[in-house]
């Protein structure tokens, strides 16, 4: 594992832990058609939403 500052960043195939989810999550992110932004807009949303800044919540009640 990589320590950055406080912060422990585990590397890829540790986190996937196994070749087939490490491949995949290589292959997603080499994609240029993904964004973080686009990745963050629906968690951004949800966290408005729990705080009432006028987000609105995808999921049901």
């Amino acid at each position: 594992m990589h320590k950055s500052g406080t912060t422990w960043c585990p590397s890829i195939p540790l986190v996937c832990q196994d070749w087939a989810n490490t491949e995949a999550a290589y292959c997603f992110f080499s994609n240029e058609w993904v964004n973080e932004a686009d990745i963050l807009c629906g968690h951004r949303g949800d966290a408005r939403a729990r705080n009432g800044d006028g987000g609105t919540d995808p999921r049901p009640p």
